[in-house]
């Protein structure tokens, strides 16, 4: 079996995937237009929240958009491991050796065998990610924030890979007024996931064992 490994990366892929799974968008002159969902890299994360907008590369203003990285990570107080070499084995009774087949049972080949896993207890972590969304117009904010609300509060993330438990507290809504620029609307608000890390690294610390 492949050793698991669970990752930052596999969190924000997460949050990514559910994002695009609500198929975000917003009506603008009776046509439908996708909201781009863009991880904040320090650049464009420093320079939105500098000038309280997002450019193109020809300098055009991004309406609609929204914009998410990670700000915090820590310990999930409701889930603490006290033993951090604690792991636990899984007996499994079927077999891809012991298949039922009439040949096996012909040659007496159908002997039972068990496959034991170990596993190994992640560390279970409270993850902020701070979300800014821009748009041209209150309702097309209306509708972009009551979806994601309403989404939260239940597990985001790929069903193949991992998913991670999520809620929004609160959510900031401001009008902004330019005489150089279009008017904005902006809302901001953090979402908090608790998920897991169990890095690759931990093989290689004493006591610990291979999941």
């Amino acid at each position: 079996q492949k050793n698991l490994t669970i990752t930052l990366l596999d969190v924000d892929s997460a949050i990514k995937y559910q994002l695009d799974k609500m198929e975000l968008t917003v009506m603008d002159n009776g046509n439908i237009i996708q909201v781009p969902i863009i991880y904040g890299s320090p650049e464009k994360w420093v320079s939105s929240r500098r000038d309280g907008y997002m450019r193109d590369n020809q300098g055009k203003i991004i309406l609609p958009a929204i914009m998410f990285k990670r700000t915090s990570s820590e310990n999930d107080p409701g889930i603490q491991t006290l033993n951090r070499y604690l792991s636990y084995s899984v007996l499994k009774k079927y077999s891809q050796k012991n298949k039922y087949t009439k040949f096996a049972m012909l040659a007496n080949q159908n002997a039972p065998v068990n496959e034991i896993y170990n596993i190994v207890m992640p560390d279970h972590m409270m993850f902020t990610y701070h979300f800014i969304v821009w748009t041209e117009y209150v309702e097309q904010m209306n509708g972009l924030v009551e979806k994601i609300k309403f989404n939260t509060d239940d597990y985001w993330g790929d069903p193949k890979r991992f998913k991670f438990r999520t809620r929004i507290d609160s959510i900031s809504h401001t009008v902004e007024n330019s005489d150089k620029e279009d008017r904005i609307v902006k809302s901001e608000f953090d979402l908090t996931v608790n998920g897991y890390l169990l890095p690759a690294e931990y093989l290689t610390m004493a006591g610990h064992k291979q999941t």
